[in-house]
């Protein structure tokens, strides 16, 4: 309620002044670009490699970019529309081993052309960067909302009716949008399962828990499970004066969010994001993903890694964009 500007109860410990309004979301209507349609994957080892420069070297072909490793050994992940080509130039940095080219396009279409006993995913999410994750990782669709902005029922009812699968798996990825979603689903004369997702790394955990050699409901209780093994972290910004607990916030003060409660109100982005990770992360954690929003340039996102990488040594570092709105960064920790 704090983010989306509403008056925040007694009971949750508010006081004084309320927040403000966010201002309302534009509708998006994205179709996915196809143009890098080659998800590559590949290990380059060497001397001397530089993460930094070995992005600075691949940025212009493809997107979804990823790299990680040290001087001898990096790991590269990219979406590109040559991957002959790539690897041709990335061969003159050292050896390569393990490659894995997958045609998303194709697997997409394959999937949409499946037979109709086959499940479909369709998770909730705003922001084209996290379209693209969700549909790269073998959702079939995504429904458009997110926080301020949650589809009503008959849109994701419009939604189940639109894939061609006769099994329907809801992601809502936002506790609002979790009962518009249990309606749709008892309103739809398909087999639909909600999974209860509350964020988008609750939903990308449950979606890399899907088989298909399993049963549906295999399938649904496989994916709950995913939920608890991760955890969330959102930094956005107030926008007007309140108390929280024992929390003084001020308007355009930077708000670190985890388990859906504020834990801290602070001046400094990088202060407070630090701050909430440092919250967040426990031994048994491996990985901490950070999406960032469209607020967010490519170098401000790389100057933050490179700084939790700093922070978290021991820890495997991801960063993608993301492009929501309202939300300079949604964080999860595995």
């Amino acid at each position: 309620k704090l983010i989306r500007g509403e008056e925040l109860r007694e009971e949750f410990g508010i006081r004084d002044s309320e927040f403000g309004i966010i201002e309302d979301l534009p509708t998006y209507n994205i179709q996915y670009d196809w143009t890098n349609r080659y998800c590559t994957e590949f290990i380059l080892e060497g001397d001397g490699l530089s993460q930094a420069k070995m992005k600075e070297n691949l940025a212009s072909f493809g997107d979804s970019l990823i790299v990680v490793g040290d001087d001898n050994l990096l790991r590269i992940h990219i979406h590109t529309s040559n991957s002959r080509q790539l690897l041709h130039y990335v061969s003159s940095f050292g050896e390569i081993s393990q490659i894995k080219i997958d045609d998303m396009k194709e697997e997409h279409e394959t999937l949409f052309t499946s037979q109709s006993q086959s499940i479909s995913i369709l998770p909730v999410a705003l922001g084209d960067g996290l379209r693209e994750i969700f549909i790269s990782m073998g959702a079939d669709g995504v429904i458009e909302g997110g926080q301020s902005m949650n589809p009503s029922m008959g849109e994701i009812l419009q939604a189940i009716e639109r894939v061609p699968s006769s099994s329907v798996i809801l992601l809502p990825n936002n506790g609002n949008v979790i009962p518009a979603a249990n309606q749709a689903a008892k309103m739809s004369q398909k087999e639909v399962a909600v999974i209860p997702s509350k964020s988008v790394p609750e939903g990308l955990s449950a979606l890399v828990a899907f088989r298909e050699d399993v049963s549906f409901w295999e399938n649904v209780k496989c994916m709950e499970d995913a939920l608890h093994q991760t955890k969330t972290g959102e930094v956005t910004r107030a926008s007007r004066d309140a108390e929280y607990k024992d929390i003084q916030i001020k308007k355009g003060d930077i708000l670190g969010i985890f388990d859906g409660k504020i834990q801290f109100a602070e001046k400094s982005l990088k202060d407070t994001t630090i701050a909430l990770l440092q919250k967040m992360v426990e031994i048994e954690y491996e990985i901490i993903t950070i999406f960032y929003g469209k607020e967010i340039s490519e170098d401000e996102a790389e100057d933050l890694a490179e700084l939790v990488s700093q922070k978290f040594p021991d820890k495997e570092i991801e960063i993608h964009y993301g492009g929501q709105p309202h939300y300079f960064y949604i964080i999860s920790v595995e």
